[in-house]
């Protein structure tokens, strides 16, 4: 079946943070079995410092079977590669249109943007967006309600270095996790363990130097957030730790959707929208909905519906006043102000 298919992938970065190492993006899919990993570092070779930017094809297990120089699940897939400052103001962009198979995994430009003129907080990402034939990856997932035992003794391992053979290094906290667990339970990690595994002379870097233990830097995520989804993976419990239930459940949404864990974006999103009020949903759309179509559509129509009385909130009064603060508040609140015409005419 053909699918008009969409996706936007973005990543926040610092300069200062970043400075001479190399930043990889978690594994990117698009569309759902068809895997993709940004590549963005500096190139100071040149007299003129540069920001070079590129796009890896990560093969899945049909793939790596075939031999071919092109692969033709990816053969009309086209990818723009872009730079935006902390306000979502595009800096550069281009298109990536290219094929890929054994031989050309990777594309994209050796002169991206100055490092001179590049801002102190920056965003990189990448767009798909084309037509596609879709096809479902299927897996099955432990399901924990039914293996209480199982999931306690799976519990009682996380973060033991001695039963592990995964180390994350988030900011300046280490975890450690079982690669098998975290494949049973993901399709994200069974997809880029495995493919790790297929092609680590290509990632010679990302392996420890006894090969043991897979090392994986995550640049863009806090450690208690982190640690969060990992105790999610091995027990399914979702586990709010913060004081901020709300900002914690909008915080779980975005590394479910970043790490395709369907179920626990789901369960976020229902505590979200339970939690939502007329006090707060303005600045849940525009603080933090805005960044996934999803959630952004449920909470929209809640502020359509209910806008006489948010417009009159001390929240939107503040949003207003700050909407330099908000990336997408002219975008959102040109939408929202089209609904409600929308609605004065078929009401």
């Amino acid at each position: 079946m053909s699918l008009e298919y969409r996706s936007i992938y973005q990543f926040i970065l610092n300069k200062k943070s970043l400075g001479t190492k190399t930043f990889y993006s978690p594994l990117l899919s698009a569309p759902s079995n068809i895997h993709w990993q940004l590549q963005f570092n500096l190139d100071n070779t040149k007299e003129i410092e540069y920001c070079s930017i590129r796009i890896h094809a990560i093969p899945n297990k049909h793939e790596d079977q075939n031999q071919n120089t092109v692969w033709l699940s990816r053969k009309n897939l086209k990818q723009k590669l872009f730079l935006k400052d902390q306000y979502n103001n595009y800096l550069t962009s281009g298109i990536v249109d290219r094929n890929y198979g054994h031989g050309k995994l990777n594309w994209g430009y050796l002169k991206f943007y100055e490092w001179e003129l590049l801002p102190e907080t920056f965003i990189i990402g990448v767009e798909f967006n084309t037509s596609v034939s879709e096809e479902i990856l299927v897996t099955g997932f432990l399901d924990h309600k039914k293996n209480p035992e199982l999931k306690n003794a799976w519990l009682s391992d996380l973060n033991n270095p001695n039963t592990s053979d995964i180390r994350f290094i988030v900011g300046d906290q280490e975890f450690y996790a079982s690669s098998k667990i975290l494949s049973t339970q993901s399709k994200y990690f069974q997809a880029l363990l495995s493919a790790w595994m297929e092609m680590k002379d290509l990632y010679e870097e990302k392996f420890m130097k006894n090969k043991r233990v897979f090392d994986y830097e995550i640049m863009d995520t806090d450690p208690t957030l982190f640690l969060q989804m990992l105790k999610y993976l091995y027990t399914g419990d979702v586990i709010y730790e913060s004081s901020d239930f709300l900002k914690n459940a909008l915080d779980l949404y975005g590394i479910a959707d970043k790490y395709l864990l369907d179920e626990l974006r789901e369960q976020t999103a229902e505590h979200i929208v339970s939690s939502m009020t007329v006090e707060n949903a303005a600045e849940i759309l525009f603080g933090s909905a805005y960044k996934w179509p999803e959630l952004k559509k449920v909470i929209k129509k809640f502020v359509v519906k209910n806008f006489t009385k948010i417009s009159d909130t001390s929240c939107y009064e503040i949003i207003i006043k700050n909407r330099n603060n908000y990336p997408s508040f002219h975008e959102i609140n040109s939408e929202i102000l089209l609904s409600l015409h929308q609605k004065d005419i078929f009401d």
